[in-house]
């Protein structure tokens, strides 16, 4: 690990007075995003305080919640930081097999997604209000294993007890295991609401399958992905239309390039000057998305943590599904005890942003994971960063470092 640290250097944004405006535009209706997608927890909740880990040997389910099924399956819990495959990995389960997957999300579930629909997204165990929902109801349920997807916690900067940079080990895993169900009404928009729910219990997870993306890819994609927002577009807009800003759509202020790219690292950067702790990145304001290179860090320390105490647990990159597709899916799909009954839809490959970095930002994002990696996050990324004979040569464990997986 990197131990020593620079002396503190002054943030340094685009100076030009459209810049400006800019950034302090679009961070201001950032935080107001942030703060408005969740709701609290019922006070009634049992909250994860001093556990932070899933129980080895875990039992299942009380017979009490399972489905009204001869065999109700199990559950293994997807952890995946956003865009590292998360949704071709589900969709590959459900093609395979023809069998539901399921989300802690109400929004992503078939119901959600059927024009005017009021009712009950069922779940995945009958009579548990706080468990995960079917993505589809009209397949069929696995026998064995359901893999459900979650994001945990950590990911977007902001914890449920205002902005924040750090999250515990035990916010993580409560954050793993909590739903988000279907709200009584929808937006104005027309769009699905959700309403945070109580976490379900840790000992209802049986299996855990964790997926790594290379974190230069990984972070772009999640600059592509917040352009599609469509919240963060109407509020652009609306912003536009009372305060006279010259960007009419988010396709203007960010384009899908390096330079969009760079500028959207800026408003995140500029936008971690609010959180608590934004001084521990004061020495890497060199790095672009400084703030992004760190949650997506401390993420994967958290759920490798979550699964240190010996939950039977999957782990692969998402590279490999360009590399060795059809090892990657059986791996998977036996892991999970299920059919491998269909083809699935192909990956599609050459999502790689390698041109949206210079080799110094590069070598200053390293800098950054390396510094607040755990052991087990910074052996697993080795993959993506290999230490070079002199281990002062920077230059050269970058370009080693940046060939994908073999």
């Amino acid at each position: 690990m990197i131990a020593t640290m620079r002396p503190p250097i002054v943030f340094s944004f685009c100076a030009a007075a459209a810049c400006s405006l800019l950034l302090r535009h679009v961070v201001t209706f950032m935080i107001v995003f942030h703060t408005t997608t969740r709701t609290r927890p019922s006070m009634g909740c049992q909250h994860f305080d001093g556990i932070s880990t899933f129980p080895s040997g875990a039992v299942g389910p009380s017979s009490t919640v399972l489905r009204s099924r001869s065999q109700s399956p199990m559950i293994a819990l997807l952890l995946s930081f956003p865009n590292s495959g998360t949704s071709f990995t589900l969709r590959l389960i459900r093609e395979t097999s023809s069998t539901t997957t399921a989300t802690n999300y109400a929004k992503e579930t078939r119901e959600a997604k059927l024009e005017n629909y009021s009712g009950t997204i069922p779940s995945i165990y009958d009579g548990c209000s706080n468990c995960p929902l079917l993505h589809d109801s009209e397949l069929a349920m696995p026998t064995e294993y359901v893999l459900v997807k979650t994001h945990c916690e950590g990911y977007t900067g902001q914890m449920k007890n205002g902005s924040s940079l750090v999250y515990n080990q035990s916010a993580f895993l409560e954050g793993c295991l909590t739903p988000y169900s279907f709200a009584a009404h929808r937006g104005r928009d027309g769009r699905i609401k959700q309403t945070r729910e109580c976490p379900y219990a840790p000992t209802l997870v049986k299996k855990v399958v964790h997926i790594m993306r290379d974190p230069m890819d990984n972070i772009v994609s999640r600059f592509h992905l917040w352009k599609k927002n469509y919240d963060i577009q109407q509020r652009l807009l609306a912003f536009n239309s009372t305060n006279d800003e010259e960007y009419s759509t988010i396709d203007d202020a960010f384009p899908r390039s390096k330079q969009g790219f760079k500028d959207w690292c800026r408003v995140k950067d500029q936008e971690l000057m609010a959180s608590k702790e934004s001084e521990i990145l004061l020495d890497f304001s060199d790095v672009p998305c400084m703030s992004e290179y760190y949650l997506y860090t401390q993420w994967h320390n958290n759920a490798f943590h979550t699964t240190s105490n010996g939950i039977s647990t999957h782990f692969f990159y998402y590279e490999q599904y360009e590399t060795a597709f059809n090892e990657t899916a059986s791996d998977l799909i036996n892991f999970l005890h299920t059919d491998r009954k269909y083809q699935a839809t192909p990956f599609v490959s050459g999502k790689n942003y390698d041109e949206y970095y210079t080799e110094k930002e590069m070598i200053a994002i390293w800098h950054l994971i390396e510094h607040f990696a755990s052991e087990a996050t910074w052996t697993k990324l080795q993959r993506y960063y290999s230490t070079a004979d002199d281990e002062n040569d920077d230059a050269a464990r970058i370009v080693a470092g940046t060939s994908k997986i073999k």
